[in-house]
């Protein structure tokens, strides 16, 4: 979203207005919106409003399909209760750092090649050597990271066919493998750097 937030709800809303509320989907969106209905029900009495606290039983976890809500079906369009929480899923990037540009995450929904990320990260540097470029990516059974290593000129030169890349892969292009620990899924920190003092506060 691009202004995460809380809101008090004083009517019924459905998700579509509570995602316009918010500012809308940034290009970062993944493929599906989570909503957790907490357990907590509010409705108004006679002379003051008040709160029903439900067990955790009744809590229920929803999991819709972005595609469904962006073609309008409404049931992936529905009310959103007092109490729920909304997460709109994000699209794992894939890391391009080393010899380019504009070393950068790049957020696709479609497969992306070793070619296309070089051309949206500018391109290699002018003083750039052409050497291996190094490629960690995730393994699904733990933080630790499978190495490839790709010819950059055979690449460049079309001799090989160009490499799929898939979400959460770390492309460094020069080959430099002692900027990351082997044995080890690079990190990144895409946090702001926050003043002394100041408190942030999740929605």
């Amino acid at each position: 979203m691009r202004s995460p937030a809380r809101f008090e709800l004083r009517r019924r809303v459905r998700l579509a207005e509570l995602l316009a509320l918010s500012g809308g989907v940034t290009e970062r969106v993944g493929q599906t919106i989570q909503i957790i209905h907490s357990g907590s029900e509010c409705y108004r009495g006679a002379e003051k409003q008040a709160t029903k606290s439900l067990t955790s039983d009744s809590a229920k976890f929803v999991v819709l399909n972005l595609a469904d809500f962006v073609r309008g079906d409404e049931k992936a369009n529905p009310y959103i209760e007092a109490g729920d929480v909304v997460i709109v899923t994000e699209l794992d990037p894939i890391y391009v750092t080393g010899n380019v540009v504009h070393p950068r995450p790049i957020y696709s929904r479609e497969p992306l090649t070793f070619r296309q990320a070089m051309k949206i990260a500018g391109g290699l540097r002018s003083d750039a050597k052409k050497g291996k470029v190094l490629i960690y990516r995730r393994r699904p059974n733990g933080d630790l990271a499978e190495e490839i290593a790709l010819d950059l000129n055979e690449i460049l030169r079309h001799r090989t066919k160009d490499f799929v890349l898939q979400p959460g892969d770390t492309v460094v292009v020069g080959g430099v493998s002692q900027l990351l620990p082997m044995n080890r899924y690079p990190t990144f920190d895409s946090r702001p750097l926050i003043p002394r003092g100041s408190q942030v506060i999740f929605y």
